[in-house]
């Protein structure tokens, strides 16, 4: 099963619309190598771009999805992909493009697991772009994209 990955915690999602040799897989699970960065849902309706805090709010308010660049800006879009809302991430049109999925907190634990021992975060982050850099043991590369509460 393929996955893609997110933290719906901070109601933030993590992922890539390209499959390609980046792509790694950890034990039984696919990931993805990259951010996501769509605009669109996977039939193809359109999903709002919102350009500042007040509209981020106010989506949230009427539970209608949208997404965003960190910070408002644009200057991540191509490495870090585009931060999305809990209603973008779980909308039944489907966020996650044909044949993966959004990764379940159970699944994220699995992968965690799957790097034995102490730190495995910093085994599955990237060197680089943290304020704690990871070490990237793992070849997952997991790349800091960013956050909009």
């Amino acid at each position: 099963m393929k996955h893609l990955f997110t933290s719906t915690a901070l109601l933030l999602l993590f992922l890539t619309n390209t499959l390609s040799a980046q792509d790694v897989t950890m034990g039984k699970q696919k990931w993805t190598g990259k951010n996501l960065n769509v605009t669109n849902f996977r039939n193809g309706s359109v999903i709002p771009q919102v350009q500042d805090a007040d509209d981020w709010l106010v989506m949230g308010l009427f539970r209608e999805p949208a997404w965003c660049y960190y910070n408002t800006g644009t200057g991540l879009d191509s490495s870090a992909g585009k931060l999305y809302n809990w209603y973008a991430v779980n909308d039944v049109r489907g966020l996650a493009p044909q044949g993966w999925h959004i990764a379940t907190k159970e699944e994220w634990e699995a992968l965690s697991k799957s790097q034995k021992g102490k730190n495995a975060a910093a085994k599955l982050k990237s060197a680089s772009g943290w304020k704690t850099a990871g070490t990237n043991a793992s070849g997952f590369n997991a790349m800091a994209g960013g956050y909009r509460n």
